[in-house]
């Protein structure tokens, strides 16, 4: 309804002769009022009464159970609406008020003016009708506002301030909607067009998840292409204004569609997810992208520098990264996996997106790739000023007793995965010398200042001094078995948390209302135990046969030790709050504090792993080492928010007509049935139910339509 027709409303409402642009009387406009309260309440004797309602409530009905005397008092309406209906409803109170009113009628009632009833008395003031009034204009439905209308007239107020409120009141309201218009344009499909969301998760990485089959049929639209750097051209082919006038030839919107929401996905992977996030989720997007697998779990007996395998088998190592930041890796963990793991790799590719913002949102993508192997690892060393700091002494010869070795750049030169090499490298990578601080502490200083104790070549496990490679295989189980063992231990943590430590908080609780309260230690702690009568069952360990006689002694033993930690926890909270107003009772508290305090201070300067293992290469290192890497350019991804509204502009204008209707119609019934099932009164989930039937009929007949028509053209 537009401000011409609410301003005729107002003037009939007022007016004692016919609106000239409309003949609409006062009658009659109070009869729409009488039809929206009775499509409020429709009849619902013909219905199923799932929600259990006496169909016998109504006005007339709920009006017999005011007292005498009360009819004019909302209050006292108000309260027996919600005692019969189980939950308060002004709309229902308007509709007995109205009753006791006029019972024959509310359409024979006079004017507002007249004096025709009671009910203005009790009517909100002008104040409150106009926020109610300015929230079912942006409801926009019609029926509301015209009681909207009448409300705010039997409020009391003049027409020339009614007018001046609406008038006012609707202006402040486009300009919200406006504002509001102008954050949403912030460059995404689904702001122009009802496409259905995907929501990307890390899960997207693993091909028998269940996530990554919801998303496998939109994903397939561009399984066509075969590499990776295909793939992305293909997506990037979609949000280039030039390219997508040409996309859709013959009104075939399924790619296309499809395509938006893999860009929308990615949009989301970006902007959606804290920065720490980001970078997995984007991983399992990849993942998802080229058809490959997330890869977290440990390989030949080590955890895997690759971050996914892609379409062609390749082993890829993804860094999402600001412009200005650094491309890192670890010296050691790149050693290992290029000479060692499952006797060597040749190679590992670095897909790297430098992501560009506009505000907080990432709106460009521009990726490149780029190979590290074993004929080029040093030489990549040497561009990206890494090599001294890495390599050290072992740039030269060493000796070591009668063992004359080769430097390290030569040893890994000359590759041939044999046992005698791996010896050789073993010696050269592990060698190093003892040293002591002032203290007598023992250091450790390597003969390879890159690469550290945490290396396969250190793990004679994994690599023996003969230079055999041991069955990663069992490695790689016996890691499974220490991941079940962790999750058991998790599991034992968890019925800690839930057992022992939930009564721990008890009684802390207890024992300080105890000691408040001035009761005896021992009583106290009487009384804590009499008020926990599953205190034994719960602080005792899950048994996993009850006739174990071992089992079952170890178990007291735990019991006994959980009672006494348990004590021990009480009493020490029971003395505390006794002695809490003494001054030397808060002192203890406070250098008890301080002391911890200080301890997490200490704690808190340890390091991880050794810097010196981190090797990185800038950008301009990276572009500078072309040929040396091979670094292929992917181009840009524009994610714009001016580029996604140009296409989508372009993507509407190919699609107007059914397609459109198909995509906003099935987004209205999934609204409608997701308010179906939330609403709070059976009268709006009704009205919600039969929305979303109408809905599904539009569906249904435009799927019809676009199946006769896909079946057209495949057989033309």
């Amino acid at each position: 309804m537009g401000n011409k027709e609410l301003d005729t409303l107002i003037e009939s409402y007022f007016a004692t002769t016919k609106a000239p642009s409309v003949s609409i009387t006062f009658d009659m406009l109070l009869e729409m009022i009488q039809e929206t309260i009775e499509d409020s309440y429709p009849d619902i004797t013909s219905r199923s009464d799932p929600a259990g309602f006496d169909t016998n409530i109504n006005p007339e009905m709920i009006a017999t159970q005011v007292p005498p005397g009360a009819e004019n008092d909302r209050p006292t309406v108000a309260k027996v609406v919600a005692q019969i209906m189980g939950a308060p409803d002004p709309a229902m109170v308007d509709s007995v008020m109205m009753h006791f009113d006029d019972h024959q009628g509310l359409a024979t009632r006079g004017s507002p003016s007249s004096g025709g009833g009671n009910i203005r008395e009790s009517r909100l003031p002008p104040e409150q009708w106009k926020e109610l009034y300015r929230q079912l204009l942006m409801v926009g439905v019609d029926s509301d506002m015209v009681e909207a209308i009448k409300m705010l007239a039997d409020s009391g107020m003049t027409k020339e301030d009614l007018q001046a409120m609406l008038t006012q009141q609707a202006m402040q309201d486009a300009r919200g909607m406006e504002q509001m218009n102008e954050r949403k344009k912030g460059g995404r499909f689904s702001y122009k067009i009802d496409i259905p969301a995907l929501v990307p998760s890390e899960a997207w990485g693993d091909p028998n998840h269940q996530s990554r089959e919801d998303i496998e049929r939109v994903f397939n639209v561009i399984r066509k292409k075969d590499t990776m750097q295909q793939r992305i051209a293909h997506v990037n082919s979609f949000i280039d204004p030039k390219e997508a006038a040409r996309k859709a030839p013959g009104g075939n919107f399924h790619a296309v569609i499809r395509m938006m929401q893999i860009i929308e996905a990615l949009q989301a992977t970006l902007n959606d997810y804290t920065e720490s996030s980001a970078g997995f989720v984007f991983e399992g997007f990849m993942a998802a992208l080229t058809g490959g697998k997330q890869q977290a779990d440990r390989v030949g007996g080590t955890l895997p520098i690759e971050d996914f395998v892609g379409v062609e088998g390749e082993q890829v190592s993804l860094k999402l990264l600001s412009p200005g930041t650094g491309i890192h890796g670890s010296f050691t963990n790149l050693l290992d996996y290029l000479y060692l793991r499952g006797g060597g790799q040749s190679s590992i590719k670095y897909l790297i997106a430098y992501k560009d913002s506009d505000g907080d949102d990432v709106s460009r993508l521009k990726i490149y790739d780029f190979v590290i192997n074993q004929d080029n690892f040093v030489e990549v060393m040497k561009g990206a000023g890494e090599f001294e700091k890495k390599f050290g002494a072992s740039a030269k010869p060493l000796r070591v007793g009668d063992v004359e070795l080769p430097a390290l750049p030569d040893l890994l030169s000359s590759f041939d995965n044999s046992d005698e090499w791996r010896r050789k490298a073993k010696m050269v990578l592990t060698h190093g010398t003892e040293t002591a601080d002032s203290k007598g502490k023992k250091k450790f200083k390597p003969h390879v200042p890159g690469y550290t104790k945490a290396g396969m070549f250190h793990n004679d496990a994994i690599l023996g001094s003969a230079g055999a490679i041991a069955d990663t295989d069992k490695l790689d189980s016996d890691a499974a078995a220490s991941a079940a063992s962790l999750a058991s231990r998790k599991k034992g943590e968890y019925q800690k948390r839930a057992g022992l430590d939930a009564y721990k908080v008890k009684a802390q609780r207890a024992a300080k209302e105890y000691a408040q309260q001035g009761i005896g230690e021992e009583e106290a702690w009487r009384e804590f135990l009499a008020n926990s009568e599953d205190l034994e069952a719960v602080i005792s360990p899950e048994l996993q046969s009850a006739d174990d006689e071992e089992e079952l002694a170890a178990a007291q033993k735990v019991l006994k030790r959980n009672m006494n930690a348990l004590r021990k926890l009480f009493m020490g909270q029971y003395e505390k709050y006794l002695v809490a107003e003494s001054y030397f009772g808060l002192f203890h508290e406070r250098e008890r504090i301080f002391l911890k305090e200080q301890q997490l201070l200490s704690e808190g300067g340890r390091g991880s792993e050794d810097a010196s293992s981190q090797w990185t290469i800038s950008g301009a290192q990276m572009v500078k080492m072309t040929n040396v890497m091979d670094v292929t350019d992917y181009g840009e991804l524009n994610m714009s928010a001016e580029n996604i509204n140009a296409c989508a502009d372009i993507y509407i204008e190919k699609m107007e007509g059914d397609m459109i209707v198909l995509l906003e119609t099935t987004k209205e019934f999934t609204t409608n049935v997701g308010n179906y099932f939330s609403a709070a009164q059976r009268r709006h989930a009704n009205k919600y139910a039969d929305n979303a039937i109408s809905n599904a009929e539009v569906v249904v007949d435009k799927l019809q339509k676009d199946k006769e028509s896909s079946n057209d053209k495949d057989s033309e």
